[in-house]
């Protein structure tokens, strides 16, 4: 069964998806333990901003973080002083195309977001509303069956006697009930 992925009180990623982000950032290995804590703390205090609720919000959010760090160390190459116009360029397109997928990123979670809690708020519409009554037209039944909240003919002889009765008008000075299994004896 696979593990559910939550956030503690405090709001603080679950330790799965600081590991995964760690895992999807691919630091450069010259960083000093210093730098490299440096860059996780960053990278997860921005996974704190998204505060991801659940799997998907989780997923999704490592997600964002890691294109958003790809975008910017691409444009960073793009502009370092010893990039070759031609890898400049190249380095820009890979920055545009992370950024607009960054922003369908966004996107996605603001939709998801507004469809979780569109059906959280008609949870709580539908627990606060009273039952309604529904009215039925065009029954149609099978020979043998029976419509009503009266007790349930266990045969079609005792259901047709019922009708019998009702319909020779036992029913018209009140003694009788088409649907009272004791009518039919009446």
């Amino acid at each position: 069964m696979a593990k559910k992925i939550r956030t503690n009180r405090k709001n603080n990623p679950a330790p799965e998806l600081v590991a995964q982000l760690e895992a999807a950032l691919c630091l450069p290995g010259g960083l000093t333990p210093q730098d490299r804590r440096l860059k996780l703390a960053a990278a997860g205090a921005m996974l704190e901003d998204i505060a991801p609720s659940g799997g998907v919000e989780g997923m999704l959010a490592v997600q964002m973080v890691a294109t958003h760090e790809a975008a910017l160390e691409c444009l960073r190459r793009a502009m370092a002083e010893d990039s070759t116009p031609e890898l400049a360029e190249r380095n820009m397109r890979h920055a545009e195309r992370l950024l607009a997928l960054y922003a369908r990123q966004t996107d996605v979670l603001g939709r998801h977001r507004a469809r979780v809690d569109k059906r959280a708020e008609q949870a709580k519409k539908a627990a606060d509303e009273k039952p309604r009554i529904r009215k039925m037209q065009h029954v149609f039944l099978e020979p043998g069956h029976q419509v009503g909240d009266g007790p349930v003919r266990n045969t079609k002889e005792e259901a047709l006697a019922a009708y019998e009765a009702a319909k020779n008008g036992a029913a018209d000075d009140g003694s009788a009930q088409p649907n009272d299994p004791d009518s039919a004896e009446r």
